[in-house]
């Protein structure tokens, strides 16, 4: 960690945590986007780094964050690029898999929440034009003969600071996660965080467990529903995040990964879990791709088709909407698949390390289904899927499609037959005037056979809905997934 010290009495140096004496120190954390900085720990500079780290190299966010840390009478401060030897990859695996213990560990997390790089501050220089919808108020109290001027900031502050260039980055989800508290340091002031509440420098109070909840929530520990629930918006939002390096999408997983199974007890399968695995295998990619534009490079060694963590874009749970988390006299849903075998070998620790060996065996209704993008519904999102060689009437129906679907690396225009396995059915049904109607939703994998017989990736996912079932239940295929 970082002995801030004081600055211009006793400069800042790097302390080993084991040179400590009391086991039971108070430290900060600080989160912040490093933009082209270079001031870091290395082999090079480690030892002259404990003795000193010179004032004059240490960028204005890392020093204001000293000056601050100072100011709560907290005599260490833990920052990435000081603390971790970036330059020892042995050392960043091992210090990147304890995340979890170091955000969950610091007494605060100082977030430098719109500051785009280390050198701007933690308090950046607001622009100099006002924003056009701030309103400025005089108000007059002419019995004490005195004035006050009020500034009414538009929009709420948890949404400003949920759409700030700190928030975008892949590395600060984790650490916004698992501190416990957390001060955002903003242009329009300060932005205090824990479990429990939001407040803001002006007064303002916010719960928490009320609709609008903070930049990211918080973990409930009511119902498995709940966390689940939880999981699946931390991911969607974990998934549009930017890297620096797409390498470290992964590693940056690890520590709400420990935390949520230290919550739930359950078993994490590559960013997916075993109690709602089969609630795991509906994402859909939501990023709109142009057909021509190249694809972002994987970059991830070894990791199966099946998980999201496979697809460097944004994703959404659930997107048809298919799952209900409470019983419903009009609505069914029904999940088919069963696993039968599932199994991940890491070459070194999960999640900081690449994937050796992975397995996943799934049986269900399958059917064969050909499949292509239609031109007409490639502007919607997810597109929609002409099926097999039915003619679509337009005359009827803007929307004659009867299936929708996204595959994971863009659209496919060419119609091919693929195996599409069927995951979960919705049968809903509505009582009128005219009798009861029936509506059924079918989500199903969509995918391809690989060179190995029986040996199948996931290329996408589709969506049927009709009155009547596209697959024959009775149909069942053990296959495997890679």
């Amino acid at each position: 960690m970082i002995d801030v010290g004081w600055l211009g009495r006793r400069p800042p140096r790097l302390v080993m945590s084991e040179e400590l004496e009391d086991t039971d120190i108070r430290y900060a954390t600080l989160s912040y986007c490093w933009g082209n900085a270079n001031f870091c720990t290395t082999k090079e500079n480690e030892s002259s780094h404990r003795q000193e780290l010179p004032l004059q190299l240490i960028p204005d966010t890392l020093k204001d964050a000293f000056t601050l840390t100072q100011d709560l009478h907290i005599q260490f401060l833990w920052v990435d690029a000081l603390c971790i030897v970036q330059d020892d990859h042995t050392e960043w695996k091992i210090e990147a898999s304890k995340m979890q213990d170091i955000y969950a560990g610091s007494s605060i997390t100082i977030a430098a929440t719109d500051a785009a790089a280390s050198s701007t501050g933690c308090f950046p220089t607001a622009p100099a034009r006002l924003d056009k919808a701030d309103v400025f108020l005089t108000i007059t109290d002419t019995e004490h003969d005195s004035r006050a001027i009020v500034r009414v900031q538009p929009n709420d502050i948890r949404i400003s600071a949920k759409s700030s260039v700190l928030n975008t980055r892949g590395w600060i989800f984790q650490e916004l996660v698992l501190s416990h508290r957390t001060v955002h340091c903003m242009h329009s002031g300060l932005h205090w965080e824990c479990k429990s509440e939001c407040r803001t420098e002006t007064g303002l109070v916010f719960d928490r467990s009320s609709k609008h909840e903070s930049i990211v929530p918080a973990l409930p520990h009511e119902t498995q529903i709940l966390t689940n629930k939880t999981w699946w918006k931390w991911i969607e939002d974990y998934s549009a995040r930017r890297f620096t390096f797409p390498t470290d999408r992964l590693p940056a997983l690890s520590g709400i990964v420990q935390y949520y199974q230290m919550v739930t007890k359950d078993v994490p399968i590559l960013g997916m879990w075993e109690r709602s695995f089969h609630q795991d295998l509906l994402w859909v990619r939501i990023s709109i791709l142009a057909e021509k534009r190249d694809q972002t490079p994987q970059h991830l060694s070894n990791i199966p088709s099946w998980t999201w963590l496979s697809c460097p874009y944004g994703i959404s749970y659930d997107f048809w909407n298919s799952f209900n988390g409470e019983a419903s006299p009009d609505r069914n849903v029904y999940d088919h698949v069963k696993v039968v075998e599932w199994a991940v070998v890491w070459s070194e620790n999960p999640l900081v390390s690449e994937v050796k060996t992975s397995r996943l065996v799934l049986d269900g209704p399958i059917q064969e289904i050909v499949l292509s993008v239609s031109p007409k519904g490639l502007v919607n999102n997810p597109t929609y899927l002409d099926v097999n060689d039915e003619k679509l009437d337009f005359g009827k129906s803007n929307f004659p499609w009867r299936c929708s679907g996204q595959f994971d690396s863009g659209p496919r225009m060419c119609p091919t037959q693929y195996l599409c396995l069927l995951l979960r059915s919705t049968e809903n049904s509505d009582s009128t005037e005219g009798g009861n109607t029936r509506s059924i939703m079918e989500t199903f994998l969509i995918l391809e056979l690989c060179l190995d017989i029986n040996l199948y990736r996931r290329v996408g996912i589709g969506n049927f809905l009709g009155e009547h079932r596209s697959f024959d239940l009775t149909v069942r295929r053990t296959v495997s997934l890679v």
